[in-house]
């Protein structure tokens, strides 16, 4: 599912760079601001027209919540983005069409996503606590309440192993 979640996020942040390849730079593709912006304005010609202007601003100061000057100092990157997008991006309808697609389905996505991957972690952690292989594990030091459950997953039961060694976890200290 985190694979899934990435995929998603990932196939908008393409078609985004292949009109406007700023665009990265100044938002993070896959946050709320960025998302909203792209589903209402898929192209960077729409970044730059004076119509739009005022709902961009109004956009990028409220969704991420940092206020007028923030706003101020995005749009203009937004704008200096859009301009780029025009000499170095690719012009092409199709692509506005796939963004706008995108993302009105990706927050969806990985929404659905995330509520699944926080029930699994949950569920994994609740049944960690109760092997006392997990809590063995835990006090190795950088050792904790994820990679123990994953490191256990992949060894399974310690006993069938005859030497530490074997497991891949030495517990003596070489010292010179």
């Amino acid at each position: 599912m985190v694979e899934q979640r990435a995929k998603s996020v990932n196939q908008l942040q393409c078609a985004i760079e292949q009109i406007a390849p700023l665009f990265p730079s100044v938002l993070n593709p896959g946050s709320l601001t960025a998302l909203t912006l792209v589903s209402k304005f898929p192209s960077p010609c729409e970044w730059i027209e004076k119509a739009n202007h005022k709902a961009i601003m109004d956009m990028l100061e409220t969704l991420p919540r940092k206020g007028k000057s923030y706003a101020q100092g995005k749009y203009a990157t937004l704008v200096s983005c859009a301009e780029d997008a025009q000499i170095t991006g690719i012009p092409l309808a199709a692509y506005a069409s796939t963004i706008r697609c995108f993302a009105s389905v990706v927050p969806s996505v990985v929404q659905s996503l995330d509520v699944q991957i926080k029930v699994i972690d949950e569920q994994i952690k609740a049944l960690s606590e109760q092997l006392p292989e997990v809590a063995l594990l835990r006090s190795i030091p950088g050792i904790g309440d994820t990679l123990a459950p994953i490191i256990l997953g992949e060894i399974g039961d310690i006993e069938r192993f005859i030497k530490a060694k074997q497991s891949g976890i030495d517990p003596l200290k070489k010292t010179a």
